[in-house]
């Protein structure tokens, strides 16, 4: 009798150690992405341009996009390392922009050409909070669809995470992001 009254409790507290807290990157108020860097069309010949600067509560992106040379688009990058995404369900962005919509991609390989995933969002010139389900990003390879739903295992291997601009079309652009989070 004692130990099925324990099973409930054990429950309960096998629940609340797995519980993960949010992963955040704070561009505002705690200055993370200070290693984040602009990746431009350039890499394959383009000509789009793009510039990042730090604000005292954002980051600001803006530039414009070419479509000259096989170009067509424009990104912000947290620098490569391992950030295990598994353990998370949601990721959740507080931007403003205008001209493009932009798009959140997960990168699991070095190599421009390996498969990524990516979620689309368009922001307004008003702050605005977007809650995106990590499995309603698709899997993408140099721009195209090639299939959907990361894996938990994909998501455990990501190295590295970036904003790009989403529409391939010509056009100035503006994003200025507070934060990125990922939750349960």
């Amino acid at each position: 009798m004692k130990t099925i009254a324990l099973l409930p409790l054990m429950l309960c507290l096998s629940l609340i150690s797995s519980t993960t807290e949010p992963m955040r990157i704070d561009f505002g108020n705690e200055k993370d992405g200070r290693d984040w860097r602009t990746l431009l069309d350039g890499v394959m010949g383009g000509l789009s341009q793009g510039r990042m600067a730090r604000n005292s509560n954002s980051l600001s992106f803006n530039g414009s996009v070419s479509l000259a040379n096989n170009g067509g688009f424009s990104s912000l990058r947290s620098p490569f390392g391992a950030v295990d995404l598994s353990a998370y369900q949601t990721l959740v962005i507080r931007a403003r922009g205008e001209g493009q919509s932009f798009a959140v991609v997960l990168e699991s390989d070095r190599r421009w050409y390996a498969p990524y995933f990516k979620k689309s969002f368009r922001p307004t010139d008003d702050w605005q909070t977007f809650e995106i389900p990590l499995a309603e990003f698709d899997l993408y390879q140099v721009g195209r669809k090639i299939g959907s739903v990361p894996t938990e295992e994909a998501l455990a291997a990501t190295i590295r995470i970036g904003i790009v601009t989403n529409d391939k079309k010509e056009g100035p652009f503006s994003l200025e992001v507070d934060f990125i989070e990922f939750r349960q």
